[in-house]
């Protein structure tokens, strides 16, 4: 299983935890959800990162030539400079030219 089989339940507590003004609803949302977490070996960062992140992973679609394991790598890097190169917004640290 995974956070995400858990979704509705920690949906749930969260809400729960968020909006009460009883402490001991808090106290008790917050102990269920850290309960639930460690139920999957996950702690309370993992679900911060669920929460900045989504359940589901980025996926990242390649446009132009995308690289791949049959190209050889001279062919590769060149398709990377060539990203480098026409699109410097994606490149945050990089130097200005």
């Amino acid at each position: 299983m995974t956070l995400k089989t858990h979704s509705d339940r920690l949906v749930k507590l969260f809400k729960l935890m968020m909006s009460s003004s009883l402490a001991g609803e808090v106290v008790n949302a917050r102990d269920m959800i850290v309960k639930v977490l460690a139920s999957e070996k996950k702690d309370i960062h993992d679900l911060a990162n669920v929460l900045v992140s989504g359940l589901d992973p980025k996926v990242v679609v390649f446009r132009d030539r995308p690289p791949s394991a049959e190209r050889p790598a001279q062919e590769i890097a060149a398709w990377c400079l060539e990203q480098y190169e026409e699109r410097p917004w994606c490149y945050p640290g990089r130097p200005r030219t």
